[in-house]
């Protein structure tokens, strides 16, 4: 099932969020459930760059529960691959479709490294979030990659995907680099991630991240695998 919200795509903590929130639901046909996978295909103004597509699928994926697509907690969701671009019209493309579905997309480029945890981190809990930051730096070894980025993550958990994509995301300043007007603790350059996939899996780690992008300058240990 596809179907399309036009208009600037607005990322959570924005003002307008609610008005999105509002048109997305609205364009949500009624027969919409059932599905245990999702796409959304964020289409930006030009230069508009400095937007996460996290910031950006949080609101999307509440607006599909309100509509009720998903159950609340999104316990139903076993798949999301959220992308970002410049595109016109400017809006959102969302297909609901199967986790396997969601699961077979070719992430755009080759594999540079993956990193495992046998723990979660979790939005709010600032130790289990700088466990997960060090685990990636430890292994990281390298400059930070340069341009856009492609994150395919996995998780064994019943929790909601949702509310893991921002502490996944902002343990990775090794990979992204640190955001230079970040005053927070946890600033990553998240907005260099066009790509993100995220699925639940019900083996192996708690944790499984994939990164594809570019390797600036030389060292470390990337292109590799690290645990």
């Amino acid at each position: 099932m596809r179907f399309e919200v036009l208009g600037p795509p607005i990322a959570g903590e924005d003002r307008r969020e609610r008005g999105w929130r509002e048109a997305i639901a609205a364009a949500v046909p009624p027969s919409a459930r059932g599905h245990r996978g999702v796409v959304l295909a964020f289409r930006l103004e030009p230069g508009r760059r400095r937007i996460d597509v996290d910031n950006l699928a949080r609101p999307a994926l509440d607006a599909l529960r309100d509509a009720g697509a998903f159950q609340r907690g999104f316990p139903d969701l076993d798949a999301l691959l959220a992308v970002k671009g410049a595109g016109v019209p400017v809006g959102l493309t969302v297909i609901l479709t199967g986790a396997d579905d969601v699961g077979r997309a070719v992430p755009p480029g080759p594999l540079v490294a993956s990193v495992s945890a046998p723990a979660l981190p979790r939005d709010g809990d600032a130790v289990a979030k700088r466990v997960w930051r060090g685990v990636v730096a430890d292994g990281w070894g390298a400059q930070p990659l340069d341009g856009e980025v492609a994150v395919d993550v996995r998780v064994r958990t019943p929790t909601s995907l949702k509310d893991l994509l921002k502490p996944i995301l902002d343990g990775l300043e090794a990979v992204l680099g640190r955001d230079p007007s970040g005053h927070l603790e946890f600033s990553p350059n998240d907005h260099r991630v066009t790509w993100l996939r995220i699925t639940r899996t019900p083996r192996g780690p708690a944790l499984e991240v994939d990164v594809i992008g570019r390797v600036s300058g030389r060292g470390g240990r990337g292109p590799g695998r690290w645990r």
